[in-house]
């Protein structure tokens, strides 16, 4: 096998994640069916007989109405986009010269990939130009954005859109971490700058109050930054199918919220938490993985995802064995969010 120079990894990483990105962003079209069919494991998963008008529904679908990618949905203690998280990451592109221009916030997973890309090219053009300690200082830039944003969310959207019925999109998120791990391995680690703790915020202590609602849990298991799960409209629909519960339409909180309520009329809030529960036996299987990694960092950030889902593993436990509590809670269908 023939080593790579630097120059060349930097390429081939920049081409990739610019590959990736415009893949996020506008999902299968007639441009960005090059970049699929050029890289095998995509080009294995592109669904068949599929014309453009129904790849962009699916694509719609899928980030439009099921998965938000966002890191402010996955990291931000109130799960809805801008705030601290996205203004840190716009932050970020300011000091690195990078303006996003895929239509999106800054945190969507299109531009986060379309800035390491750009980094990479940026450390290429210097190993071309033989400027070595600007190549450094672009792998230390990539280094820090890796470690504090894209490696802290990057896992849990795999797992969500492993959950969905896209195997294309599966794939395509995989493929991402895969490069992101492999990147952040050939970086090694800054003895001089060492990346900052990830840590998630604090999850609301649901039990310690007697005013806690349904709509409450609603809430809490829809932020990943509280429950370390992530669930979809999909996701929600199809834990109702299985306990014969209905939904409803909306948001995905009025949904989950009608969802509870029903379990709490028809005594089925232990069913549906344990149907829960094996969505989250799923999730911590998935940073089991990344235990595995040779990457420090991201073994890091799998420890802390795991402390998360065993504490709502624990909750959720505390949560059944209460379930007598929600029983006589108004079963009036939730139609709004407030």
């Amino acid at each position: 096998m023939i080593a790579l120079s630097p120059f060349d990894k930097a390429l081939a990483r920049s081409r990739s994640y610019h590959a990736f990105s415009r893949l996020f962003d506008a999902g299968i079209t007639p441009e960005t069916l090059l970049y699929a069919t050029a890289i095998g494991e995509l080009r294995d998963a592109l669904p068949e007989h599929q014309n453009d008008d129904q790849s962009a529904v699916a694509h719609q679908r899928l980030f439009g109405f099921n998965v938000f990618a966002y890191e402010s949905i996955f990291l931000s203690p109130d799960a809805v986009l801008g705030g601290s998280v996205t203004e840190r990451v716009a932050q970020f592109y300011q000091h690195a010269g990078f303006k996003d221009g895929h239509g999106e916030t800054a945190d969507h997973i299109a531009n986060e990939l379309a800035l390491t890309a750009f980094l990479c090219g940026a450390e290429a053009d210097a190993w071309q130009d033989g400027q070595t300690g600007e190549a450094a200082r672009m792998q230390a830039v990539q280094r820090t954005f890796l470690d504090n944003h894209l490696l802290c969310w990057l896992p849990g959207l795999r797992l969500a859109i492993q959950q969905q019925s896209e195997p294309f999109y599966a794939t395509l998120t995989s493929l991402a971490l895969e490069v992101a791990l492999d990147h952040r391995a050939d970086l090694r680690n800054d003895l001089l700058a060492p990346a900052a703790r990830f840590t998630l915020p604090a999850a609301p202590s649901l039990l310690s109050s007697d005013r806690t609602g349904l709509r409450d849990i609603a809430g809490w298991l829809l932020t990943p930054a509280h429950s370390g799960i992530y669930l979809s409209r999909d996701d929600i629909s199809r834990l109702g199918r299985q306990h014969n519960l209905p939904t409803g339409f909306g948001s995905r909180r009025i949904m989950l919220t009608n969802l509870l309520r029903s379990a709490a009329q028809f005594d089925a809030v232990p069913a549906l938490l344990a149907g829960v529960q094996t969505l989250l036996t799923r999730w911590q299987a998935g940073y089991v993985a990344l235990q595995e990694s040779p990457v420090a960092s991201a073994r890091a950030i799998g420890a802390i995802w795991l402390e998360r889902l065993a504490e709502t593993a624990s909750l959720l436990n505390q949560l059944s064995e209460a379930a007598a509590v929600w029983q006589d809670e108004t079963v009036a269908p939730e139609l709004q969010d407030v």
